[in-house]
């Protein structure tokens, strides 16, 4: 026992300690006016899930559900209300987005569109960058960021095995796994779809509010935005970071190898795989017009169809293991806290305390306003799952007071949620970082000028179109 407890570092011991030491404050001070006893306990217990997972005291997925055991502990939730947040089709929809994302990769269709992407750009190491950071932008728009990134990881350590010269390759793995998790945050925004973050919010709007956005008004909204900020995105990955040269006879060979692992002709499978996936989005996309066509619902039919019986590519027992459930435990966890936060009437006691009736600014100051707290509780709490279901309600609130609508204050903290990596701790940059090639350092001083132009573009773009379509 002495030496497990030996093996835990300061920040997991504070964590440890500091947890129920919250809890326990909530049933020995006073109630404060205008808060109840639970409403107390709901706040201790979210901010004690929240301070397990940042020390790293135990397992993401056990910190958050250590939260739902207090709820039904301390008897401020029902075993139905604890366990609210496993209802939201959220949860199904990611699940459903990893398989089809796995169906990409198998079927060798993100290969194939990598290789042409390469030989369009390929003439130099820095237009190769480009064309990788295109390719991951356009199909983070219809997969997961995770599953996005771990589509084109294994891509991009191929083309560094081509350099002989390991100084070199340092340099050009540093610009390329950065740019990976930057290419798939920027262009996630192009479709609710794109992250699941952006559903998680579009989730707590039409809880708190009543309000959607539908499919294809986000597509107008975010396309443009991605337009807008990838190349940005881009250009700030290669001349901050400096990629080594690389002959033009070694780009050439490593886009031939990429050229023959595929035939000439898209096979059945990949044929396949590609209708599937034009179905679905072009179905997600009718769903702006008939809400039948509900986006988890399409993603689960067409899960079915990828894995219909005699398919050779995917079976269900290999992805199963591969299934993101840790992210699942999280997100099915905080909404439920969050549920039981706003039940006992601690949120609305919390932003009646910290945020006035009324604010006389701009919307794009007001906008400008939420971009840089998101940016700030994101350094201090890099974990955008986690602050999702927290922040909605106070950026609400702030909407409310500034009169200014909250699909616009929402999906500007979506925006910059999904977008800013400062730190690499959350799971997108973390499996780049994994591999060695850069530091904390480095992903920050390439970070930190895109989120400049992220927040500019976002508060001057969203809420103009946001008000322009009637949301």
């Amino acid at each position: 026992m002495k030496d497990q407890v030996g093996a835990l570092t300061g920040p997991q011991i504070f964590g440890l300690l500091l947890a129920p030491s919250l809890i326990v404050l909530a049933f020995i001070l006073p109630e404060a006016e205008g808060l109840t006893r639970n409403g107390m306990l709901s706040t201790a217990i979210l901010l004690a899930a929240l301070i397990l997972l940042l020390s790293d005291s135990i397992p993401y997925a056990l910190a958050a559900l250590f939260g739902l055991a207090m709820l039904l502990v301390l008897g401020i939730s029902t075993p139905g209300q604890a366990f609210f947040g496993f209802s939201n089709h959220i949860i199904y929809f990611i699940l459903m987005s990893s398989v089809i994302s796995h169906a990409l990769v198998v079927s060798n269709l993100s290969k194939r569109m990598l290789c042409a992407i390469l030989r369009k750009f390929g003439t130099s190491v820095e237009a190769a960058i480009v064309g990788i950071m295109i390719c991951t932008g356009i199909l983070s728009a219809i997969t997961t960021n995770v599953a996005t990134v771990l589509i084109f990881l294994p891509l991009a350590l191929d083309f560094l095995a081509v350099y002989d010269n390991e100084e070199d390759r340092k340099r050009t793995g540093r610009a390329l796994m950065i740019a990976l998790p930057i290419a798939t945050g920027l262009g996630c925004a192009a479709t609710p779809a794109g992250s699941a973050l952006h559903l998680v919010m579009l989730g707590q709007l039409e809880m708190l509010t009543g309000l959607t956005v539908p499919f294809f008004n986000w597509m107008v909204i975010g396309v443009p935005w991605v337009i807008f900020t990838l190349p940005i995105g881009i250009l700030a990955v290669i001349k901050l970071n400096k990629p080594a040269p690389l002959s033009r006879e070694k780009l050439d060979a490593f886009i031939k190898q990429l050229s023959d692992s595929n035939s000439k002709k898209m096979s059945f499978k990949e044929k396949y795989v590609l209708v599937v996936v034009l179905v679905i989005l072009g179905l997600w996309i009718l769903s702006t017009w008939l809400p039948r066509f509900h986006i988890t619902a399409v993603a689960i039919f067409g899960t079915i169809l990828l894995i219909v019986p005699g398919f050779d590519g995917l079976k269900w027992k290999e992805i199963e293991p591969t299934l993101p459930w840790t992210i699942v435990f999280m997100i099915g966890s905080f909404i439920s806290m969050t549920h039981a936060f706003i039940f006992t009437g601690a949120a609305g006691w919390v932003t009646g305390h910290i945020i006035p009736a009324t604010i006389y600014v701009s919307v794009i100051t007001i906008s400008l306003f939420v971009a840089l707290i998101v940016f700030i509780m994101l350094v201090l709490i890099p974990q955008q799952t986690a602050l999702i279901p927290v922040m909605s309600i106070p950026v609400i609130a702030l909407a409310v007071a500034a009169g200014v609508s909250p699909v616009a204050l929402m999906m500007v903290m979506a925006f910059t949620l999904s977008t800013t990596y400062v730190l690499p701790y959350s799971s997108v940059p973390l499996l780049t970082y994994i591999k060695g090639y850069y530091t904390k350092g480095d992903l920050a001083r390439t970070s930190i000028p895109i989120q400049l132009w992220v927040g500019i573009i976002t508060a001057l773009w969203v809420p103009f179109m946001v008000r322009t379509l009637g949301m």
